[in-house]
């Protein structure tokens, strides 16, 4: 597991104050993972500087991130 920095950690408490949870996302059990409602994201620490993202916000389907397609003049996650 990572160590984080004071400023990763002040990070996180305010995405923890704004509502989001931590989660474990197969196959991310090493990223953060943070949740709120039915949405979710996939963050990094970056040694020395702060978090990234490693995936772009998505919806929780099933208990899995799910995937944004296009489909036909629409798009769908699954």
């Amino acid at each position: 597991m990572v160590e984080l920095s004071p400023e990763q950690m002040q990070a996180l408490e305010r995405l923890f104050a704004a509502g989001f949870r931590p989660m474990a996302i197969p196959p991310y059990e090493s990223a953060l993972c943070v949740r709120r409602g039915a949405c979710a994201v996939v963050l990094s620490a970056v040694p020395g500087r702060g978090l990234k993202l490693l995936a772009p916000p998505s919806y929780i389907v099933a208990g899995n991130l799910s995937v944004r397609l296009k489909r036909g003049a629409g798009e769908v996650f699954i």
